[in-house]
């Protein structure tokens, strides 16, 4: 779900700076069928980033183990939600741009 959200805002941004009438219509459209002919290749970078991800975060918990609670749950927050963005903002860098900005 975050990383919809963050890549909505990625795309509405893109969408915005290209001068298009109307971004958040655009940005949709953009999030969900314009990454229908992804390259394998960029794809399966996708997923090793993710998985990459998961694992830092569980790395996180771990190392936090013995502290207090509310600093493990804190510290594995902070690194998901930086690990969801950089997926979504790899993902919106790479992905293939039609040249009309709608």
């Amino acid at each position: 779900m975050l990383y919809l959200v963050f890549g909505y805002g990625l795309e509405y941004r893109s969408k915005k700076r290209k001068g298009v009438a109307r971004p958040a219509k655009a940005a949709v459209k953009g999030l969900f069928f314009e990454r229908q002919g992804v390259d394998p290749g960029q794809r399966f970078a996708s997923r090793m980033l993710m998985l990459g991800g998961a694992l830092l975060t569980g790395a996180t918990g771990y190392f936090t183990r013995t502290g207090p609670t509310a600093v493990q749950f804190l510290a594995m927050g902070v690194v998901g939600l930086l690990c969801i963005f950089g997926l979504a903002y790899f993902d919106h860098r790479t992905e293939p741009r039609d040249e009309t900005g709608s």
